[in-house]
Order: structure tokens, then C-alpha cells, then sequence
């Protein structure tokens, strides 16, 4: 079969859950005390001048002599740094070389995206004090040492030049700590360290096949819905007056700083609230599927501005603006994301539909018929008499592709659909089989 979608992105039907050890994040939240604040901020600051030190040694080379300096050169270099300069002697040599490695990412990323043609390739740049988050260590017992208690919700984390700072946090999963990134939120520090472990996650017994919307969050194939939270639509308002506010203030001064920090905490509070709820849904859906069926989104074209250009400007730009705005606030690229991983770990079958081979929004699940829909037009209207919401057929559309895609016997009945597996003929809804075919 080929739809034209990478097969690692389509289907990939897991007939067997994770049970080799695979790594995942947890993010502990700091509580340092005042001193260790201080200590924190040493060493971000020392880090952030290593990171610019060491991409203005390349950009240097460059120029005076049209050479490349490699990772391994500037580690080199930083070894003999550390035997002269009691500076760069305090910091842990482990974290350092995370950070010159950083920079290689940097420029491998750059380079990348030459390769690819893309419009802004992005040489790396110089980090400032509100651009540069934190540092990392590289192996667990160098440079830090994690210490949980209370069943993991607990405990503390020892850093090299800092000591121990308490923290709190959560790992659904047990395991053994690899590496750690200390990050900087706003005044507030955290942990994220990666584990290893052994996933344990169970599904349930439905076929869900499911449409992601701006109207419902999610609209499955028997008609419920997930009302869309709109964190961000409700958050504006205030944020806009708190921008007002920041505006009227003497830029850099006390009050001016204290309006930054309210802007900062208000979208930190939206983007918390957020993951919170995608993470829940996500948990529920495959809590209750043993195959999920949803379409592939390309989050970057559905945003893409309608501007157009001097020669052909677009048309609609403000309302396109608009919806993007809530596409993004939804966040359906990261949601699938979620499903997908919470789907392998618990050997939940999972497919993500081609949208443009099989059009999911312009098929009559009841007959077949494909008939093109205007993006207004909310409900699926069909001469064979099948009369429900528009997301509710395509839901209906991508769960039967999931099931013809997989292979797998139906579990109910799809009404007016064959059975999954099989080549069906005619004009109903074996067009669509052949079409992704």
C-alpha cells in the first residue's frame, strides 16, 4: 500500500507492548534556599559565557581561516582551560562538555537546514541572560546524585558547586536515572532528568476512532465529544490588558520589570493548563481502545499564513489569522503526539489516516460518496439519508481506515461499511479502501 505518508508516521500497529526498558523525562520542581539560588545562578551565568565563548571560537576560525572547529577540538581545548583558569576549574567537566556539545547541535542544525533549502536556516546566536535556560549533566553520579523518597514524590538532588536542594515531583514509572537537565522557568528551577525504564500501561477493548476539531477538541466515531478548554482564547483578555499596562511603564524600570514577570506568569499558568488536559485525555483515550484511528496533521501548513504576497496578496488574512490562533491553541500535533507514545507502551494499535488520499471530511460513511464540504458547512448531509455532524463521519471514515489498515476483525459493526481487511467493489465505501490503496 502507499498513501504517500512515511509508514513511521501512518500506522503502526503494536501487537506487543514495551517491555524492553526505553527512557522517558520526569520534571522535578527545585526549592532551593537562598544561598543555592545564588549558586544556581553562578553557574547558568558561567555556562551561558562557555556556550558564547565556545560559538565565537568557531565563527573566528571561520573567518580568519576558513576552518571548522569540531566538538572534540573545543573539549580538547576545555581540558586545558580547566588546568589554567579556576573559572572554568569550578564548574563540572561533564556539564561543560553538554554545553559545548550544544553548540555542535547548534551548528549541525544549522547546516541541516541549508542541505534542506529551507527559507530561515537559523545560524545559531549568541545567547543572552533571558535566552539561555540552563545546563546539563551527562551521567548520574557525576556532578549530581538523585535521592527520592516518599514513593518517588520526594526526595533531593545533589549538584556539584550547589549542594543538595530539595525538590518534588512525579515519575509514573520507576527506573534508573541516566542524565539531568537543570532548567530556569521564570524564578522557579527545575530537574528534568531522564530514566530508565519499563513502561506499564494497559489498554482497553473499543475501536476509537477520533477527529481533531476547533469546534470539539475531539469528536469520536459514536458521536461523544471533548469540548474544547480554548486556554489560550480565555487567557487573552487579561493578557491584553496586562500588555496595556506593561506599555504605559518606563521600559526597564521596577514596575516595567514586574509587568514582564505577570505576562510570563499568566502564559506559564495557560501552557501548564494545557499539558495538564492533553495529557489526561490522551491517558483516557488509550485507557479505553485496543486500535486508534486519527488523521495525520500538518500543524505547520494548517497555520500557514494566508498574507500572500505584494504581487497576489491573500484574501480573508485576518479571520485565517484567527483560526490559527485556536489550531495552535489546541495543539493537535502535540495531543497525537502523546497518543502515539502512550499507545506503544501499552501495545494499543495506533494509525494515523493520510487526509489527503482519503479525505475523511468529504466521504458519506453510510454510502461512500465523496462530496466536497465548505470548512462552514458543521453537518454531513447525505442522499442516502445519513444525517449526523461532519467531525462525527470522519471519525467514522478514519476508524474504518484504522481497521483496514491494520488488518484487524471488527469488533462492531460501522454501519454501511465492509468488513475491515477485505477489497471490497463498488461505488460506496470501497472507494475509499482503494483510494489509500
Amino acid at each position: 500500500m502507499s498513501s504517500g505518508v512515511p509508514d513511521d508516521v501512518i500506522g503502526r500497529p503494536y501487537d506487543h507492548a514495551v517491555t524492553s526498558t526505553t527512557r522517558r523525562k520526569v520534571t522535578y520542581r527545585l526549592y532551593p534556599t537562598v544561598r543555592q539560588t545564588g549558586m544556581l545562578e553562578q553557574q547558568l551565568e558561567q555556562h551561558r559565557q562557555l556556550y558564547n565563548c565556545a560559538l565565537e571560537q568557531r565563527i573566528a576560525a571561520y573567518r580568519m581561516c576558513r576552518a571548522t572547529v569540531t566538538f572534540a577540538e573545543q573539549c580538547r581545548g576545555l581540558t586545558e582551560l580547566r588546568a589554567d583558569d579556576p573559572f572554568w576549574a569550578a564548574l563540572n567537566a561533564q556539564s561543560e562538555q553538554v554545553t559545548l556539545k550544544r553548540v555542535d547541535l547548534a551548528y549541525a542544525g544549522f547546516f541541516r537546514r541549508v542541505r534542506e533549502g529551507a527559507a530561515k536556516a537559523g545560524f545559531p546566536r549568541f545567547k543572552s541572560k533571558r535566552r539561555f535556560s540552563g545546563w546539563g549533566y551527562k551521567t548520574h553520579g557525576d556532578g549530581w546524585t538523585l535521592k527520592l523518597a516518599d514513593k518517588g514524590r520526594s526526595g533531593r538532588i545533589r549538584l556539584a558547586g550547589v549542594g543538595e536542594v530539595k525538590l518534588r515531583g512525579k515519575s509514573r514509572n520507576q527506573g534508573t536515572p541516566k542524565t539531568c537537565e537543570i532548567v530556569r522557568k521564570g524564578r522557579k528551577w527545575f530537574a528534568s532528568v531522564t530514566i530508565e525504564c519499563v513502561p506499564e500501561r494497559t489498554g482497553g477493548g473499543e475501536l476509537v476512532g477520533y477527529d481533531w476539531g476547533c469546534e470539539h477538541f475531539l469528536t469520536f466515531d459514536d458521536g461523544t465529544t471533548v469540548e474544547n478548554p480554548r486556554w489560550f482564547r480565555k487567557a487573552e483578555a487579561k493578557l491584553a490588558e496586562l500588555e496595556r499596562s506593561k506599555a504605559r511603564k518606563v521600559k526597564y524600570s521596577k514596575n516595567w520589570w514586574r509587568a514582564v514577570d505577570q505576562i510570563r506568569i499568566l502564559h506559564e499558568q495557560t501552557a501548564n493548563r494545557r499539558t495538564d488536559f492533553l495529557h489526561k485525555e490522551s491517558a483516557k483515550l488509550v485507557d479505553r481502545a485496543y486500535l486508534i484511528g486519527t488523521e495525520h496533521l500538518d500543524t505547520a501548513n494548517m497555520v500557514r499564513s494566508a498574507r500572500g504576497t505584494v504581487e497576489e496578496p491573500g484574501t480573508m488574512v485576518a479571520q485565517k489569522r484567527g483560526l490559527s490562533k485556536s489550531i495552535l491553541d489546541g495543539s493537535p500535533g502535540r495531543f497525537n503526539a502523546m497518543v502515539r507514545t502512550k499507545a506503544e507502551e501499552a501495545a494499543v494499535g495506533y494509525v494515523e489516516a493520510p487526509t489527503r488520499q482519503i479525505a475523511p471530511s468529504q466521504h458519506c460513511p453510510g454510502c461512500g460518496t465523496r462530496k466536497k464540504k465548505p470548512l462552514d458547512q458543521r453537518r454531513h448531509e447525505c442522499g442516502c439519508g445519513l444525517s449526523i455532524s461532519r467531525d462525527q463521519a470522519a471519525a467514522m471514515i478514519i476508524a474504518e481506515y484504522a481497521l483496514w489498515h491494520t488488518g484487524r476483525e471488527r469488533h462492531r459493526q460501522v454501519t454501511g461499511l465492509e468488513r475491515a481487511g477485505e477489497r471490497p467493489s463498488g461505488n460506496d465505501a470501497a472507494k475509499l479502501h482503494s483510494i489509500a490503496a
